[in-house]
């Protein structure tokens, strides 16, 4: 009965746990495929601008950033960093500043090719410094002597519209997910500031090994359920931790129960025999 109920626990804890981070990612790529589609939209417009005027343009694009609040710009740049569209009157920064950021040189090598960055500060602008993260792509748009032409279509999300994806998310009384990029670095940890101060350690390289699936592994002490799921928009993979002891506690009041049953069973069984 015990090994039945072992077993049987951890299976169900094993799919609960999955469920949960399916969900979490099922939820992840609705947003990045939302975002995909207001790029496309963005794309559209930039190939027309020898119908609509820059102003028409960007206030196409300055009412999609109104009506959304994890949405702080979308910039159209040519590929020397020369803003072309922007839904910002903020000063920007030099363009030699601009071209060599991360969202800038991983994004170009080929139309079509995206990118999401991890968390970060803003550098697009020398006023603000919102904490972002940013979607970059090369796509064509047409020149102003009707040429199709090489840029970069940039959209700078708020960082706090990707945490409360997970945020609600729970494994047990202190299990939690959060996100990992390809380069294995933290997009997201609900416990990210301890983290920053050495108070809190995480298992990345035993994630490393997996682009997805479930394995247990004993990290300082505790041994936990892992669930790794990747996001196929981002390329960010999230991770379900969920502790065993939390999961397995039902067990060791069924095997207390069993046991008390059983001396009971024994007492009885004696006191009949003599």
């Amino acid at each position: 009965l015990y090994s039945q109920f072992s077993q049987t626990i951890r299976e169900n804890a094993t799919v609960s746990t999955r469920e949960i981070v399916r969900q979490v990612n099922a939820n992840l790529n609705y947003y990045t495929n939302d975002i995909l589609t207001i790029a496309g939209y963005a794309r559209d417009l930039s190939k027309r601008t020898n119908e609509l005027e820059r102003e028409a343009i960007e206030q196409r694009l300055r009412s999609i950033v109104d009506s959304r609040q994890d949405i702080v710009c979308l910039i159209l740049f040519d590929l020397e960093g020369t803003v072309l569209l922007s839904t910002s009157d903020a000063p920007f920064r030099p363009t030699e500043q601009l071209v060599t950021q991360a969202w800038f040189t991983r994004a170009i090598g080929g139309e079509g090719n995206f990118y999401f960055t991890g968390p970060h500060v803003q550098q697009l602008f020398t006023s603000s410094y919102p904490w972002v993260i940013t979607y970059s792509q090369q796509i064509s748009y047409t020149n102003e002597e009707g040429e199709l032409s090489q840029g970069l279509l940039l959209i700078d999300m708020n960082f706090w519209a990707v945490s409360e994806l997970c945020q609600g998310a729970k494994l047990g009384n202190t299990g939690y997910v959060y996100f990992i990029d390809n380069n294995g670095k933290i997009v997201y940890h609900p416990y990210q500031q301890l983290i920053n101060s050495d108070l809190f350690n995480e298992d990345i390289e035993a994630v490393q090994e997996h682009i997805f699936g479930t394995f247990t592994s004993t990290f300082e002490g505790r041994e936990r359920l892992v669930i790794v799921d990747t996001v196929n928009n981002a390329r960010w993979r999230i991770v379900g931790v969920a502790y065993m002891d939390e999961l397995m506690a039902g067990l060791r009041q069924d095997t207390t129960i069993m046991t008390i049953v059983l001396l009971y069973c024994i007492i009885i069984a004696i006191f009949l025999a003599r």
